[in-house]
């Protein structure tokens, strides 16, 4: 419902300033398919400098003090960011359901189809879950089957999104957020390539993921 940001006095652990803005970048899900939930990736940039604006003013000459920003957001989630870093479209939230959708002329959906061709649920057995509705892994599944997929494109979760705007690196992510996907190795800190191979997903538009902070 909101963007907000806090400033934290690391030693003492003081909160020392905070501001808040309505989330503007939520996509009212069409009529036709109430099913779909997105986020306007543009507008959550545009929030996220006119916050980090706002808490700069509020801090004052104390701004100068800043020694790191940390990002939290929805972890289930899917970005796609172009070679310049720029979003491909709007991200698709945790509650999107459009991989429960039955495949035509199938009788089983999309989610059911991903288990199947990966293995079944064994071959999940390395990635601590189970893809479900949302994850990132079966989202990036059905857009792939839907031909909406591109191999130049890169995949991240929202906060990796709001990160690389901010330092206009390329998207990496964490193992906590990996692991949300549905397709991630948890034994191995990796993506699960075995079963990226078996779904015909591009590998390259994995981001690397890299320890915490």
């Amino acid at each position: 419902t909101t963007c907000s940001a806090t400033a934290i006095d690391a030693p003492s652990g003081q909160t020392i300033a905070g501001a808040s803005l309505p989330n503007r970048a939520a996509i009212a899900p069409p009529a036709t398919d109430p099913g779909r939930h997105e986020l306007d990736l543009v507008a959550l940039r545009d929030l996220t400098v006119e916050l980090l604006a706002r808490m700069a003013q509020s801090l004052g000459e104390r701004v100068s003090e800043i020694q790191g920003i940390g990002v939290t957001g929805q972890q289930h989630s899917l970005a796609l960011l172009g070679q310049r870093n720029e979003p491909l479209g709007p991200a698709i939230t945790w509650q999107d359901r459009r991989v429960e959708q039955l495949i035509p002329d199938r009788q089983e959906t999309y989610l059911q189809h991903l288990i199947a061709q990966a293995g079944g649920p064994s071959a999940f057995s390395s990635c601590g879950c189970l893809p479900r509705v949302g994850y990132m892994g079966p989202t990036l599944y059905w857009l792939g089957q839907q031909g909406h997929l591109e191999s130049s494109a890169r995949a991240c979760f929202v906060p990796d999104a709001v990160v690389s705007f901010l330092t206009n690196e390329p998207p990496c992510c964490d193992a906590t957020n990996a692991g949300s996907s549905g397709i991630f190795d948890i034994t191995r800190d990796d993506w699960h390539w075995e079963i990226v191979e078996r779904l015909g997903l591009p590998p390259t538009i994995f981001p690397p993921v890299k320890p915490s902070g």
